[in-house]
């Protein structure tokens, strides 16, 4: 789909922007859930999301109130909660793939390295499917 490496950014900032960036590229398709990890999380980010979600599994930095404790006891949070282990096992696998040790000391080549595990990844994943059916 689309990957980026982070330079001068923060996580914080970043899920908005993907928001805008998917929605203009797949903007056709219903979105169900996003999920992301605890650093993406601020109120702004939580309010520009769950708007267009029936699910933002986003935990929230700190202590948090009872109202959110409830929220995140709810079925629906902890089943895409669940789900988002698929998504460090996925990162994991890129670094398997190629992404976890860069021998190119510059940006550009780790963006070159980057971009090639993705590929790898991508590759590896439809060698699967395919072997599948």
């Amino acid at each position: 789909m689309h990957w980026q490496v982070m330079e001068k950014q923060h996580d914080v900032d970043m899920p908005l922007i993907i928001r805008d960036f998917i929605q203009s590229k797949h903007g056709k398709y219903r979105i169900e859930s996003w999920s992301f990890d605890r650093n993406f999380g601020s109120p702004e980010n939580r309010e520009g999301l769950a708007e267009q979600v029936d699910c933002l599994v986003m935990p929230k930095k700190g202590r948090i109130s009872k109202k959110e404790q409830k929220q995140q006891e709810e079925a629906e949070f902890k089943k895409y909660r669940k789900k988002h282990s698929t998504i460090e096992a996925n990162i994991n696998q890129l670094e398997c793939l190629g992404a976890g040790k860069c021998r190119d000391k510059t940006i550009e080549g780790f963006k070159r390295y980057v971009g090639l595990s993705v590929l790898a990844y991508n590759l590896h994943r439809l060698g699967k499917i395919r072997r599948r059916y």
